[in-house]
């Protein structure tokens, strides 16, 4: 009598091939602008991937002449499909050291195709910002 699963049993996620793989983007003295794409990841194909954290921080660091407003954000985008969500650290100010951050943290499995893209902005006239994003998965053998 055989017990166990037909074919053997699979292995976890974490013990087939695990790599990590880090998304960063570090900018300082970054003036206003449009939104720009600073990273992006996508899962290869014939891989999954575990998501880990995502990371946005934003400091102002010299003042604007006026004010608008600053955004750090993150997008998941399914294999073919639309944005399925958005991660966003954003604030309206001018003061100096004017921070905002948004994290998340072990946010599920992600699929070969599936998508996760950094976005910055500035829409004040003048003024430059600080920016620290950072995103961690585990890929391993689908």
């Amino acid at each position: 009598m055989r017990v166990g699963f037909p074919g053997g049993p699979r292995l976890e996620w974490y013990d087939r091939n695990p790599q990590i793989v880090w998304t960063i983007y570090h900018g300082i003295g970054i003036a206003p602008h449009t939104s720009t794409q600073r990273a992006s990841y996508t899962v290869p194909i014939g891989k999954k991937a575990c998501l880990e954290f995502i990371s946005l921080f934003i400091n102002r660091t010299t003042a604007p002449t006026t004010s608008g407003q600053v955004r750090s954000m993150a997008t998941y985008t399914p294999s073919g499909g639309s944005i399925g969500w958005a991660l966003i650290a954003a604030f309206n100010s001018a003061t100096v050291d004017f921070t905002d951050k948004a994290n998340v943290g072990h946010a599920g499995a992600l699929q070969a195709g599936d998508n996760l893209s950094i976005y910055t902005a500035d829409a004040s006239t003048g003024g430059t910002c600080e920016y620290r994003e950072n995103i961690k998965v585990t890929e391993f053998d689908a």
